[in-house]
């Protein structure tokens, strides 16, 4: 190697690596003086070693000559463009939303939420229902005025009691039908709860309740009769008697049976199920479970004080 001036860098060139200046600045580990890798300007530290690489002499504090640097360098910088092309995700093309929003002229208005709103809204004007929510709604002060409005949540549950109702509707297929028999009316129907068993149509045993609002109540079903199945411990709805007599509901023929001789289909109760077909408690009294009625219960049908 040509020896050069301790200040000229240490440079390669060529394809075959040929050190055109050995020169390179660093520190001594033994002594700590600045010198250069040049063996006849300082025989001292003329340590040389190959490179990493390729091969080639280099001096002692590198590792690679610069040609092999420089191309694991850009190696390197292509793999980490490769490995982030995977988490580079292709923008999808969605169509623009249709429009939901309109003015009225003050502020922006969600179509299909107002159309909710106004349709719960004609609900709670027209319902005839029970359900707490729906007429406390009705009942507030703002209700009809302009100043009044729901919350989501509201109108979800209006509209959900809307479902409800008009499932049951389609479900039972109700039907009016006066339920007199043989000039029997629904006085002869215990105030309160009563309980009953007779066969449908196909001739299964059903099990029913009628529940009668006492006619002096003060209350806008007073003299109404409800009717539910019972099924287990659980009540479902099967319709209802309004004060006139006339039947609204899916079994009008098992409410004629029923009001034909109610005491009979009491006792019919109580003998199946073991409990009082009046008051539904359960019978332990001997002569009661014979007659499907309990004593209190027997003398309240027949007028006497309880």
């Amino acid at each position: 190697m040509t020896p050069v001036d301790i200040a000229t860098r240490f440079t390669t060139t060529g394809a075959a690596h040929a050190p055109v200046a050995s020169v390179a600045p660093n520190t001594c580990a033994t002594c700590h003086g600045l010198i250069g890798w040049n063996a006849a300007v300082d025989p001292i530290h003329a340590v040389s070693k190959p490179c990493t690489f390729c091969g080639m002499q280099v001096p002692p504090f590198v590792i690679a000559c610069d040609p092999c640097i420089d191309a694991l360098a850009t190696r390197r910088a292509e793999e980490a463009q490769a490995r982030m092309a995977d988490f580079v995700v292709a923008p999808v093309a969605t169509p623009d939303p249709e429009p939901r929003k309109a003015s009225d002229g003050y502020n922006q208005v969600d179509v299909a939420a107002r159309a909710r709103e106004q349709e719960a809204t004609a609900y709670i004007k027209d319902y005839q229902g029970r359900f707490g929510l729906v007429l406390d709604l009705r009942a507030h002060p703002r209700f009809g005025t302009k100043w009044f409005s729901l919350t989501e949540r509201q109108v979800d549950a209006v509209l959900a009691s809307k479902a409800r109702e008009a499932a049951w509707r389609a479900q039972a297929q109700s039907v009016e039908r006066p339920i007199g028999v043989d000039g029997l009316k629904i006085e002869n129907l215990p105030i309160g709860p009563a309980h009953f068993a007779v066969e449908n149509e196909d001739g299964v045993l059903t099990f029913i309740r009628f529940r009668r609002i006492d006619p002096k109540a003060d209350y806008r079903w007073a003299g109404w009769v409800f009717v539910d199945q019972q099924i287990s411990d659980v009540y479902d709805k099967r319709g209802r008697i309004d004060p006139t007599g006339t039947y609204i509901g899916p079994w009008p023929t098992m409410v004629e049976k029923i009001m034909a001789d109610p005491t009979a289909a009491m006792a019919k109760y109580g003998l199946t199920v073991g409990r009082c077909g009046y008051c539904g408690r359960a019978l332990t009294n001997e002569e009661s479970r014979e007659l499907g009625i309990g004593p209190v219960c027997r003398r309240r049908l027949r007028g006497e004080a309880g």
